[in-house]
Order: C-alpha cells, then sequence, then structure tokens
C-alpha cells in the first residue's frame, strides 16, 4: 500500500503530470477567453501582411529600371491585356484622370488572353516604335473604344491607319524582332513580380491587383508622389 500511495506522488510530481496540467490550464484559459483566439490570429495576419508587403517592395527593387525607367515622374505601371474587359473599364476610367496624373503612369503590354491579344499588342508597341508616344496613347485608348472590333493584327493595323498613322511601317514593324522580344521581356518582368493577371499595377513598393477605381487610382498616385 506504501508503495502504491508512494509512486502516486511521484508521479502527480513528474514533469509528465506538470506538463498536462500546463495544458489543461492552458486549454481552460481559452475557453474562458475566446477573443484571445481571435487577437491571436489577427495578429499572425498582421505579421504575414508585413512579410508579404516586404517581399513585395524587394521584388520591385530589383527590377524597379525595366519597371520604372530613369524617368522619376513615373510612380505607377499598369500591366494589361486588350482583350481583357476589366482594363478596358480601367482605360475608360483612367481617361477621366487629370493628365498630370495620367502622365506618371507608365503601360506595358502584357498580352495572356490568346493570340489575338498578341497581335494587337504588337501592332500597339509598333505604333509608339514608328509615331512614337502621343500616338501609342491616342492607339491604346482607341482600341478600347472599338469595344472588341479590333481581334487581330489586320484590323489593328486599320485602326492605326485611320487614327492617320503609316500603316505600312506600323505593320513590318510590329513583325520586327524588336517588337517580339519587348513583349518576351514584359512576360519575364511579369513573372518576376508574381503577375498572372491583368490588369494589375505596381507601385513603387506595392502591387495592386485587379481594376482600381479613379478614387483609388488617384489616392495611390498621391501617395506614390509623396513617398518619392
Amino acid at each position: 500500500m506504501r508503495a502504491l500511495v508512494f509512486a502516486s506522488v511521484l508521479l502527480a510530481g513528474s514533469p509528465l503530470a506538470a506538463e498536462d496540467d500546463f495544458d489543461q490550464r492552458v486549454i481552460e484559459a481559452i475557453l474562458n477567453n475566446p477573443e484571445v483566439v481571435l487577437l491571436a490570429i489577427q495578429r499572425l495576419e498582421a505579421e504575414r501582411e508585413l512579410a508579404a508587403t516586404e517581399v513585395e517592395r524587394r521584388q520591385i527593387a530589383e527590377v524597379a529600371e525595366q519597371l520604372f525607367g530613369d524617368d522619376p515622374e513615373i510612380r505607377l505601371v499598369e500591366f494589361f491585356d486588350y482583350r481583357c474587359g476589366y482594363c478596358a473599364q480601367s482605360a475608360s476610367q483612367m481617361q477621366t484622370l487629370p493628365h498630370e496624373m495620367t502622365d506618371s503612369v507608365r503601360l506595358i503590354e502584357f498580352p495572356i488572353l490568346g493570340e489575338a491579344s498578341n497581335d494587337i499588342a504588337k501592332v500597339s508597341i509598333a505604333v509608339r516604335n514608328v509615331a512614337g508616344e502621343e500616338a501609342y496613347l491616342r492607339f491604346h485608348y482607341a482600341v478600347f473604344d472599338a469595344a472588341g472590333r479590333v481581334g487581330d493584327t489586320a484590323s489593328a493595323v486599320r485602326l492605326a491607319a485611320s487614327l492617320g498613322y503609316d500603316a505600312e511601317a506600323i505593320a513590318v514593324e510590329a513583325e520586327s524582332n524588336d517588337v517580339a522580344a519587348e513583349i518576351l521581356r514584359n512576360q519575364r518582368l511579369a513573372a518576376t513580380l508574381g503577375i498572372r493577371g491583368t490588369p494589375t499595377f505596381v507601385g513603387r513598393d506595392q502591387i495592386y491587383d485587379g481594376m482600381l477605381n479613379p478614387e483609388e487610382l488617384v489616392e495611390i498616385l498621391d501617395t506614390e508622389k509623396d513617398e518619392s
């Protein structure tokens, strides 16, 4: 009998028993204070978001020259596809902003919705290479304003011609190695940043997935300007 009592005393005072008792008290504390779990989850989510933001900043910094070039006025980059409905809405909203804001947004062709997207992107880049940046922006918005009537190389070149640009020169440039290389660079740049969809906006230290409304664009551009 004395041996049994002694064994029970030893077991109760053992590290294993103490650990079981501690676990039980923790469980009781959680059950009695469930808000502690919510606070812990919120803190974990905040820490994960902060870590993800730091990763984004490092990724953007590594390719900043490819994104923004050497122009300090460029504060936001949009990856877009001409056959993307949300990109069309984004283009429409972009035109409502003051020129001093849209001038600080760089557009990057990221054709991911099939061969037609790639064909239009090639002509778009060709317009810029042949006729300059102002012509490029005019063509860019004209494609979206055409509401789907531009769906291949031929129709894109016709649109450029209707705007008064050299159709023959643009058609030749669209098939050039330089244009193909630019699209490939854009695709690799998107992959580096983990971009898989359009539209996607990239600021100097943050990536914004999906379409942004005018108010969000203004807020982001103002914030980027202050930080720069």
